[in-house]
C-alpha cells in the first residue's frame, strides 16, 4: 500500500495484514495525538520533507525527513506472554534537516510508562536491530529499546549528540551490542576538534566498537555484566572525556583518550 500526497499528511489508522506500508509527503506526516499505534503493518518506509511524528507497530522500518523538523517514532508491539520477544529491524534513518533531530523509542504501549520507567518483572522483550544507517545533520539521535539493541550499522550526529538505550523498561534483561563493522560518532575520522557526546545505557554485558565523540559515556545499569569488546575486532574509543561505569568489570583493548584543543 502506498500513500503520495504533495502537502501534509495526518494519520489516525492504517493496517496491512502482511505487506508493505509506504507513506510519501511533501510536508510532514503525523499521527492523530493518541498513544494507539497508526500505522500497523509488516514493513513501513516513511519520506517527508517537514517532520515525521507517528506511533508504529511494524516489524522493519526506513524513514527520511529531508528539509525541516524532527523525526519522532514510537514502535509499539502488544503484551503476549505466549509470545514475549519481538525485534524491530531498522532499515535506514536519516534526517537531513539542519539540526533535525531522530528519537525512536521501541516499547510495550499496555504496560510501559512512556515518560519515567521504573523496573518491572520481565514480561516481553521487544528487541532493535539498527540494520541499516542512522544519520543526522547536527541534531541530536536518541533511540531506546525495551529489550535489546543491537547496532550493526553506523550511528551518525556530525557536532550532536548520540543516546543510545537498551533495556529501557529497566527489567535488566537487555544487552547493547555494537558489532565490529558499525561505528558511532559526533565527529569525522581524522579530524580535530571533537565534538558533541555520545550517551550508551546497557541492561548487561554492553559491547563496544568503535566510537569518536568528544564526551563519551557508557553505563551498565544492571549488577551483572561487563563492557567489553566483541573479542574478534579492537575497540577504538576516541573522545576527550570518557566515563565507564560497571559493576561486573571492563574489558576494553584500546581507549584513546584526546587531548583537548587548547587556543594558542
Amino acid at each position: 500500500m502506498s500513500i503520495n500526497e504533495l502537502d501534509d499528511i495526518t494519520i489516525a489508522y492504517i493496517e496491512t495484514a502482511e505487506g508493505e506500508i509506504s507513506l510519501t509527503a511533501g510536508g510532514a506526516i503525523s499521527e492523530d495525538g493518541d498513544l494507539a499505534p497508526d500505522v500497523k503493518a509488516n514493513s513501513l518506509t516513511v519520506t517527508a520533507v517537514s517532520g515525521i511524528d507517528l506511533d508504529v507497530h511494524v516489524n522493519s522500518l526506513r524513514a527520511e525527513n529531508t528539509a525541516l523538523g524532527d523525526i519522532s517514532i514510537d514502535a509499539m508491539f502488544e503484551s503476549a506472554v505466549s509470545d514475549p520477544e519481538k525485534t524491530l529491524i531498522i532499515t535506514g534513518l536519516a534526517n537531513s534537516a539542519p539540526a533535525g533531530s531522530i528519537r525512536l523509542l521501541l516499547h510495550d504501549f499496555v504496560n510501559d510508562d512512556l515518560v519515567t520507567p521504573e523496573p518491572k518483572p520481565r514480561v516481553t522483550d521487544w528487541n532493535m536491530v539498527i540494520a541499516g544507517p542512522v544519520t543526522a545533520n547536527e541534531g541530536q539521535v536518541d533511540l531506546r529499546a525495551d529489550g535489546h539493541l543491537d547496532v550493526n550499522a553506523d550511528v551518525v550526529s556530525i557536532g550532536g549528540d548520540i543516546y543510545l538505550e537498551a533495556n529501557y523498561d529497566r527489567d535488566c534483561h537487555g544487552k547493547f551490542t555494537e558489532a565490529g563493522t558499525a561505528k558511532i560518532y559526533t565527529a569525522e575520522y581524522g579530524t580535530e576538534p571533537l565534538t558533541g557526546s555520545v550517551t550508551i545505557f546497557s541492561g548487561g554485558t554492553a559491547i563496544l566498537s568503535s566510537i569518536r565523540t568528544s564526551s563519551l559515556h557508557v553505563e551498565n545499569t544492571c549488577p551483572y555484566g561487563f563492557i567489553c569488546d566483541d573479542r574478534d575486532h579492537s575497540t577504538y574509543l576516541t573522545a576527550n572525556e570518557i566515563t565507564l561505569i560497571s559493576e561486573a568489570g571492563i574489558c576494553l583493548s584500546l581507549i584513546h583518550i584526546s587531548e583537548p584543543t587548547r587556543p594558542y
